[in-house]
């Protein structure tokens, strides 16, 4: 969805083909020397942090970031997002999980209180579609500590 906003057809599927990715996936840094080295004119940045996310979205520009999905522990620290209308994301599944930030909504102190995303999980059986996670369930999810120790982490592609 990041390479087709800049009018680069090539699918995720062709891209996870290409990097060899069939059961493990693709890490942030595959995707973003995958940008370097495969797709013309256009570059890629590993980044962190609200501040930059809130920069790209501004530009118009989405972004693929990295959750970090924890279904079976039953803190919140690293569960699936919860959407808007309240409705958690349910699934088995844990380990990484990008999505592509499109938008944030902002309330009316200015502060981000939803982040809108293609995710391409199929929990609701509806691959792909457009999701606003509540902006709190969505940091805790992208603060995928207890995977990783790294936080926050976004590819951009510009």
């Amino acid at each position: 969805m990041v390479l087709r906003y800049h009018g680069i057809s090539e699918s995720g599927s062709i891209i996870a083909n290409a990097l060899g990715a069939y059961l493990l996936g693709v890490s942030r840094e595959q995707l973003s020397t995958y940008v370097h080295d495969k797709v013309q004119g256009l570059s890629s940045d590993i980044v962190t942090g609200w501040d930059n996310i809130k920069t790209e979205i501004a530009s118009s520009r989405p972004v693929i970031a990295q959750l970090g999905i924890n279904s079976t522990n039953g803190t919140r620290d690293g569960a699936w997002p919860v959407t808007i209308d309240g409705t958690a994301v349910s699934s088995n599944y844990d380990g990484g999980h990008y999505v592509v930030v499109v938008d944030l909504v902002a309330d009316i102190n200015g502060e981000v209180s939803e982040v809108g995303c293609n995710d391409p999980a199929n929990w609701k059986g509806t691959c792909g579609r457009r999701v606003h996670y509540t902006a709190s369930s969505f940091d805790e999810a992208w603060d995928d500590d207890y995977l990783t120790r790294r936080d926050r982490h976004m590819v951009t592609v510009y």
